[in-house]
């Protein structure tokens, strides 16, 4: 069916339709004589010392005692710290912060030996931070005034308000068209307001009963164009564990909610359900003691906090998950918990992930009317007529398929190919289907041992099958215990794995492009510290070798499976790595059209979790008059096929890569510049939330329409009159809202009366919402096949028809089904020039969503920042990018 019309889950904030809300919140912020102690303490005769205190380290337990409280990282001054209906218990917040300060004196002594933090000093410390005489709370309205600027209180307390308004006194609660009703309560989130359904709902299965809940998110957002502050509502579904719980490993800590029978201090019990964590301790090796238990700093809060309260015992949870549900047979008055269900268990939960637009509309509807008059939504956002996309492939009976032509065009005539292996099947299979990949005759023996050719009048590949076991290189990273600090650690252990590489190639040196495919297990048999992944791929890179991984064999696997994955394995590496064009396209709208020679850039930002404000920038060019996609690194004006950049990346040591804002923005700069300089239109895309933190201009409050500048000093649009500019945004931080397609018809009743019947669903297409400038657009893409067997019609609680062939229609209940939900994709058209219609460009965009010769269904980013994200593989994470891994390439 074809819709017409989204409707975003979104609520304007008008201060004059608010006024019943008011309500005033107590806030504070950090005290300037606390950070400056914390951070004297925490690194102490240092000259320049931590920017800021470790705000977030010192507030982690608040969401387990004080969940009433709002936690904001206040990373300047003068911003809002803590914010409450009513202000907290002097008492309890002494507890919560002390006990704060000293688990993190402790963590930070451990992680950090060569600081020597003088633990013995910490009562000192806390005798100087008395919330009681430092914390001075103030009266701020959490309801923006008209015509004011929204600040902290709106976009970290208005939520808080909202979700209190909608508990009330009465609750919550939606009605699913009769079958089933659910009761919200609030829960404590890092980000805006939460709300769950509680009890749960439950599905039998499996001899046991699997409890679930519905989830509504609740965010205050702006839009580019706009400064007006909007609700965003976010649903979503939350599963819980069931019976005794087996995970597949132990790393990771469990989440649990949980709700105290009395009150943690001499108070009102918080009408809010708290989260905290429980987590597995090991014992020693080759010993069966190792037990479950909470986490560190929960522990250590409660022994200060409240002697006489104890947590259930996350022993008796892991062993009957549904021990403290309500509304169960085994059920035992007191604390109410729910451990939240995860992937890594070992029983699966039969009830499937995500939300479908059918339920999603029956809670917003919901929430529609609790919320009138207070609140109005958002009008219905129109679709944009004219927008044509590729049609999906179609299905590859006969297995995936490249074009040697476009190969040998992209990277040259002569190549070769290496698969590094650990299983013999993973090695056959792999050789036997690449000339078929490749559309080329089977392979033949080479002169050396396992080696193979084949030829055909455009490309000419060696292959070439080397084991992995040689050098154990398919194993974990040898970390040394003895080097205390984790990076460190990792940095030597990949130095190591690097040389390995090295030594291991140095008699075959890649004299050719070469594109190197390796199994090496995913990340659940690895940990963070001895994940060998990127050491394999800077390794591998540094002997000019691209590279992409595939998973081993198993014998739970299908071969039809197997031959699925290694076939999407070599298109990965012969498309993407390899830079091949994107697919053509008719770009803009199908009366307004964009000159063919229309280039598309996309501007990213590489970050590799620096603890400075550093990123590296590229950016990637896909141009129809090319054969190649190309890629610019800083340095250099020159641009390199994608496979030659991407091994750049991997030889970059230290500062190389790690640049300033003030950097990045002069090659931003000098990239305006070259494009304007080069024959035909550009489209250039960024990602917001990618680039913003250094092209400060491109963030909400910044934007100026119709410029390019960097800096404060305005540089008009016009100055580039090649150009034009969108800037994408995804749904990071929920800055971009949920939605649902809609249409309604009008049918007559046997009376002859006529009745509405609306419709829900999905929809793919480009969107124009009313906005100020009409620059603001949005994406949404079609159906993936992977989700062909979900109907957005379909519901967790309320049973949907449905239609069968040769059969009378029957009723299903979605209860399994793993909802796909599309990712809303906004696009702001930032800069034009004079004359253009900002709908072609938009259209543009959204076209290069489709235009991925690697993979059938659209990407979230356009091609070229999809591309460029991906390229970021190639550059080392930034604690590792240190001068001592210096191998020359061979």
């Amino acid at each position: 069916m074809r819709y017409d019309h989204i409707q975003e889950l979104v609520f304007p904030l008008d201060p004059t339709l608010m006024t019943g809300l008011l309500q005033p919140y107590q806030a504070c912020t950090f005290p300037t004589t606390w950070k400056t102690a914390l951070t004297e303490f925490l690194n102490p005769g240092a000259t320049n010392g931590p920017r800021r205190a470790p705000l977030r380290d010192l507030t982690t337990a608040f969401s387990t005692f004080q969940p009433e409280v709002i936690v904001n990282d206040a990373r300047g001054d003068n911003q809002l710290w803590l914010g409450a209906a009513t202000k907290p218990d002097d008492a309890a917040l002494t507890a919560l912060i002390h006990s704060g300060v000293v688990t993190t004196a402790h963590a930070y002594a451990k992680r950090y030996p060569r600081r020597q933090i003088q633990l013995q000093q910490l009562p000192d410390l806390l005798a100087g931070m008395n919330p009681d005489r430092d914390l001075t709370w103030t009266q701020v309205d959490p309801v923006p005034r008209p015509g004011k600027t929204a600040g902290d209180p709106v976009f970290r307390l208005l939520p808080d308000l909202l979700a209190a308004q909608l508990v009330g006194d009465n609750g919550f609660s939606v009605d699913h068209g009769g079958v089933a009703t659910s009761r919200f309560q609030r829960i404590t989130t890092t980000n805006g307001a939460e709300l769950v359904s509680w009890p749960p709902h439950y599905h039998p299965r499996r001899k046991r009963r699997w409890p679930w809940s519905y989830v509504i998110g609740l965010t205050v957002q702006t839009y580019p164009d706009n400064p007006q502050p909007h609700l965003f509502v976010t649903i979503g579904l939350r599963r819980y564990a069931s019976g005794k719980i087996f995970l597949k490993n132990y790393k990771r800590a469990l989440s649990v909610a949980v709700k105290a029978p009395a009150p943690w201090y001499d108070g009102h019990l918080p009408p809010v359900f708290a989260r905290s964590s429980m987590k597995w301790r090991p014992g020693a090796y080759g010993k069966k003691d190792g037990f479950w238990d909470w986490t560190d700093d929960i522990v250590a809060v409660l022994q200060r906090y409240h002697a006489q309260m104890q947590l259930p015992s996350p022993a008796d949870l892991a062993n009957d998950a549904l021990r403290q549900i309500p509304e169960l047979p085994q059920y035992e008055a007191g604390f109410e918990t729910a451990v939240f269900y995860r992937t890594g268990f070992r029983d699966k939960h039969p009830v499937g992930d995500g939300v479908s637009a059918h339920d999603r509309w029956r809670i917003f509807e919901a929430l529609r009317d609790a919320l009138t008059p207070h609140l109005q939504a958002v009008k219905l956002t129109d679709r944009v007529p004219h927008v044509s996309t590729p049609p999906r492939p179609p299905a590859k009976k006969d297995g995936v398929r490249i074009d040697a032509d476009k190969v040998a065009a992209a990277i040259g005539r002569n190549i070769t190919f290496e698969i590094w292996w650990q299983t013999t099947t993973i090695r056959d299979e792999t050789l036997a289907q690449l000339s078929s990949v490749l559309q080329m005759p089977p392979l033949t023996p080479g002169p050396e041992p396992d080696t193979w050719n084949t030829e055909n009048h455009a490309l000419r590949v060696t292959a070439r099958a080397r084991t992995l076991a040689d050098r154990d290189l398919a194993q974990k990273l040898n970390t040394d215990p003895k080097i205390i600090k984790k990076a460190d650690r990792i940095r030597a252990a990949a130095t190591n794995r690097i040389s390995n590489i090295r030594d291991w190639l140095f008699q075959q040196p890649a004299t050719e492009p070469t594109f190197t495919m390796v199994e090496l297990d995913d990340g659940d048999a690895f940990t963070d510290e001895d994940d060998p992944k990127f050491a394999t791929r800077i390794g591998a890179g540094r002997t000019h070798r691209n590279t992409q991984f595939l998973t081993p064999y198993t014998t739970a696997e299908k071969n039809k499976d197997r031959r699925i994955r290694i076939e999407q394995c070599l298109r990965e590496l012969f498309v993407r790595h390899a830079g091949l064009p994107a697919r053509p396209l008719k770009l803009g709208l199908d009366h307004e059209t964009l000159p063919a020679t229309t280039r598309v850039v996309g501007l990213w930002l590489v970050r590799k979790n620096s603890p400075q404000n550093t990123a590296y920038p590229i950016a990637v060019c896909c141009d129809p008059r090319q054969p190649v996609v190309k890629v610019r690194l800083p340095g250099d004006r020159t641009w390199l096929p994608m496979h030659q950049a991407q091994l750049r990346l991997s030889t970059l040591h230290g500062d190389e890569a790690l640049m300033t804002p003030k950097q990045v923005t002069a090659f931003i700069d000098d990239l305006l510049e070259q494009l304007n300089s080069l024959n035909g239109p550009t489209l250039l895309i960024s990602h917001a939330q990618n680039l913003r933190s250094n092209w400060y201009n491109t963030s909400n409050g910044r934007l100026r329409l119709d410029e390019l500048s960097t800096s404060d000093i305005h540089v008009p649009a016009t100055r580039y009159p090649n150009i034009r500019f969108v800037r994408v945004r995804t749904n990071l931080n929920k800055e971009t809202s949920q939605h649902f397609a809609y249409a309604e018809r009008k049918e007559q009743d046997p009376e002859g009366k006529l009745t509405t019947i609306k419709t829900i669903g999905l929809s793919a297409g480009l969107w124009r919402p009313d906005s100020t400038n009409s620059r603001l657009f949005f994406s949404t893409p079609d159906k993936p096949v992977t989700a062909s067997k979900t109907s957005p019609r379909g519901s967790r609680l309320e049973l949907r028809v449905k239609k069968v062939k040769d059969r009378p229609d029957e009723f299903v209940l979605d209860i399994g089904a793993e909802v796909w939900n599309p990712q809303l994709v906004e696009y702001f058209v930032a800069a034009l020039q004079p004359g253009d219609n900002p709908a072609p460009w938009a259209a543009a965009a959204h076209q290069y969503r489709y235009a991925a010769a690697h993979y059938d269904d659209p990407t979230v980013l356009p091609l070229p920042l999809h591309l460029a994200r991906k390229a970021g593989e190639y550059l080392f994470p930034a604690y590792q990018l240190d001068a001592s891994i210096s191998e020359t390439a061979v």
